[in-house]
């Protein structure tokens, strides 16, 4: 299985993954995820470790609702609706986001669709990349097979 393939196992499984740090530097893009999944452990804080590695093309969209605006708006002109876009992984991290799905676009290009708890009414983070390390809590790698794994614990217990 290539590189490609093994990040596109892994981003589809990230759905209400709260991104709690997030740091772009030398082509590497490190994400601190809190995840759901601890609730079968007792632990509503579990926290992964997700470094990609060559990433290129990081963008992070969002549109947000002007100030005093209406999102319900007859005509293009009256949108009260902003769309921006940020490569400032703090300007990120201020709109509170949590992963709800993923999607692969041909050739390279990944992008993790959020919902922002501060002030985006849509927003998605994009990139590419050419390989990923992920680990636990507790610095120890953690594989794309195990976290099928706790997937699937965490749909059986719903």
């Amino acid at each position: 299985m290539n590189k490609q393939s093994e990040i596109q196992r892994l981003l589809i499984l990230f759905h209400d993954f709260e991104i709690v740090d997030l740091k772009f530097s030398d082509s590497t893009l490190h994400m601190l995820l809190e995840i759901p999944w601890g609730e079968l452990w007792d632990e509503l804080d579990y926290r992964i470790h997700l470094k990609l590695n060559e990433v290129y093309d990081f963008v992070f969209n969002f549109s947000t609702q002007k100030s005093g605006g209406s999102i319900k708006a007859n005509t293009a002109q009256e949108s009260q609706i902003e769309n921006l876009s940020s490569t400032n992984p703090e300007e990120i991290l201020n709109l509170k986001l949590s992963i709800q799905s993923y999607r692969f676009t041909i050739p390279t290009k990944h992008t993790l669709f959020c919902r922002s708890y501060n002030g985006a009414i849509a927003a998605e983070l994009d990139f590419t990349a050419t390989g990923y390390q992920l680990l636990d809590k507790e610095g120890n790698d953690l594989f794309v097979e195990k976290m099928e794994e706790w997937a699937k614990l965490w749909g059986d217990s719903l």
